[in-house]
């Protein structure tokens, strides 16, 4: 599977898989600043960066396996220098998958609507995974959960149509840029 990558490919998701790891601390930090009077979780913030990362892999790497791959490691970042529990790489693994799943039949679609539907659609499947695995089996909150997530994750599709935009000319091989 590798072999289908170029190693620029590896090194900028391996890059962003750490870059999303690391700043996650910071993205909970401010999401629950920014909704605790509210009363809102703060995951209806917190998925719109949490969910930009996996549409925005996809821009970049437009290849199957690049989101789930992202997410994979992104798990295992989590796992080893967030302390997260072992099992909770599914849920990372599961969002990727659902993203992909979209994402890859959807690729010569219209950009924006695509990372919101991915971006939204991930986001509900990573949180229901999440309830059921640490929270909760009551099924009650559940239609609530699923739309506030997917709410969030697809505001990540405008977060990820207009960075994309504006990097998107860094990212052409060498060859394709002009001097």
């Amino acid at each position: 599977m590798l072999k289908k990558f170029e190693l620029r490919e590896i090194i900028l998701i391996s890059i962003l898989a750490a870059l999303s790891i690391v700043t996650k601390p910071l993205v909970k930090s401010l999401s629950m600043m920014a909704v605790a009077s509210f009363g809102v979780p703060n995951g209806l913030v917190g998925g719109v960066i949490y969910m930009m990362w996996l549409t925005l892999i996809f821009r970049f790497v437009s290849k199957p396996f690049a989101v789930i791959g992202f997410s994979a490691l992104q798990g295992i970042l989590a796992t080893l220098i967030m302390g997260m529990q072992p099992i909770g790489i599914f849920s990372y693994i599961a969002s990727g998958l659902a993203a992909e799943m979209i994402l890859i039949p959807l690729m010569n679609k219209n950009m924006l609507l695509v990372n919101i539907l991915a971006g939204g659609v991930a986001n509900a499947v990573g949180a229901v995974l999440i309830y059921f695995m640490f929270y909760s089996k009551n099924v009650d909150p559940l239609l609530v959960i699923i739309v506030i997530s997917f709410i969030s994750g697809g505001l990540s599709g405008f977060l990820t149509s207009f960075i994309y935009g504006r990097l998107k000319n860094f990212w052409r091989p060498v060859s394709a840029r002009t001097v």
